[in-house]
């Protein structure tokens, strides 16, 4: 059972019996063995995708939910339709089970935890990992911040990554990359 907000969702529950905390706002997504429904209010779920199984995390990147399974792999399903949307393979995806999906530090970009530790900067639309990384056990938190992403392990483990250079201008990376190549 998940809450979504702009970043990331936030897991509420991971098992059977899920009770969702009075306070919080935002859509909930209910996984079980083969589809993935919103709860409405007044209890009624609403399909959003059927024959997906194994989902670990998800998140929703404007009119697509993602969704991190257990298998290491990525569905993209397309809103409001509920079909599955082309995703092209994610180079060196680990397969072990994703722990949490939280939006990249630019437009079309995804960070994925894995059980595994290992974490990763992906480009959806070619697939190309742009940064990857390990931290010592499930990388359970993920997140962006003031050009920075955080990573925390479920034991504690934090790794650090400096991503500015993803929000500079065309030009000034130029700039950037033609002072460190003259040196």
């Amino acid at each position: 059972v998940w809450r979504l907000a702009d970043e990331a969702a936030q897991v509420l529950d991971a098992g059977p019996g899920a009770a969702l905390p009075a306070q919080a706002s935002g859509p909930v997504l209910i996984a079980n063995k083969d589809a993935v429904s919103q709860l409405r209010e007044g209890g009624a779920n609403k399909v959003l995708a059927r024959g997906v199984s194994g989902v670990r995390a998800a998140l929703l990147q404007r009119q697509r939910l993602l969704l991190g399974l257990a298998d290491g792999g990525l569905v993209a399903i397309t809103l409001p339709s509920g079909k599955r949307a082309s995703l092209p393979p994610l180079e060196d995806s680990p397969s072990s089970p994703v722990v949490r999906l939280v939006r990249g530090p630019v437009d079309g970009t995804l960070v994925i935890g894995f059980a595994s530790g290992q974490v990763g900067l992906w480009d959806l639309a070619t697939g190309d990992r742009l940064a990857h990384g390990r931290v010592h056990g499930p990388a359970v938190h993920l997140r962006l911040e003031k050009q920075r992403l955080h990573a925390v392990s479920e034991l504690g483990d934090v790794l650090t990554w400096d991503l500015s250079a993803f929000y500079l201008s065309y030009e000034e990376l130029l700039r950037r990359v033609k002072r460190q190549v003259i040196r």
